[in-house]
């Protein structure tokens, strides 16, 4: 299966400058290794005067709406995504569920739409912390099931999984790769209890947490990682071509 190293931009950069160099940077490492799939997330607002800079990376938006059309202020619709060349589209980041009160019933609708509309979208979901009393494989269970739940089985190889531990975004911490491992066996079997044995061996599941030029090669090499979600290092050149490398 084709590895994805995908880079989520968040809230930056602020100027259309930067933004156009962090996008050279992405298409650069892209050209360089053809044999990953490169999907870059930028701010909206920056979106139309990047396209003609993505060849050869896959484009993808930060969220979208649950509504195709409408009296829906601020938001962005999935036709409006696919319209500016949108491939690929984050649904369900932690940042989204804890500041915007996002639940997962709303991450599968948004899920199932973009499906419908050609879209991949990219399933987020994590525990906020790794107890020893493993109540965290519960919250994952959960999160897993009912983000998938409006996702029919005909359609399950059209997602993507994206694994982000909270306690691990953007704080320098990073999961072992026996419990990474180990978290991978457990999204598996979900899967297999949701769509059966063949279907989930379709899914590809990515890693994401304090992703870096120095962990990248370790954590790669984990079993059943298909890539990376990369939030703070999608800005930084020499970071973003390790990551990609990694996944080569």
């Amino acid at each position: 299966m084709t590895k994805i190293a995908a880079f989520n931009w968040k809230l930056k950069p602020t100027s259309l400058k930067d933004a156009q160099a962090t996008i050279r940077s992405h298409k650069k490492y892209a050209k360089q290794y053809p044999t990953v799939q490169v999907v870059s997330a930028p701010p909206m607002p920056f979106v139309h005067k990047l396209i003609s800079d993505t060849t050869p990376l896959s484009l993808s938006a930060q969220d979208m709406s649950t509504k195709l059309d409408g009296a829906h202020t601020g938001q962005s619709s999935v036709a409006m995504l696919r319209e500016v060349g949108c491939s690929h589209v984050i649904v369900g980041h932690s940042e989204r569920r804890a500041e915007f009160g996002e639940t997962s019933r709303m991450v599968s609708e948004k899920a199932l739409l973009a499906i419908e509309q050609g879209l991949t979208p990219v399933i987020c979901f994590g525990e906020d912390e790794r107890d020893s009393q493993g109540r965290y494989i519960d919250l994952l269970t959960e999160q897993l099931t009912t983000s998938l739940s409006l996702v029919p089985e005909k359609h399950a190889s059209k997602v993507v999984l994206a694994y982000e531990p909270i306690w691990a975004i953007g704080t320098g911490a990073t999961i072992t790769t026996d419990d990474l491992f180990s978290t991978l066996i457990l999204i598996k079997k979900i899967l297999v209890d949701i769509y059966g044995d063949r279907r989930a061996k379709k899914i590809k599941i990515l890693y994401g947490g304090s992703v870096k030029d120095y962990n990248a090669d370790e954590l790669a090499a984990v079993p059943g990682v298909s890539g990376f979600l990369v939030g703070g290092a999608s800005h930084k050149p020499e970071m973003v071509k390790a990551i990609i490398a990694s996944l080569s």
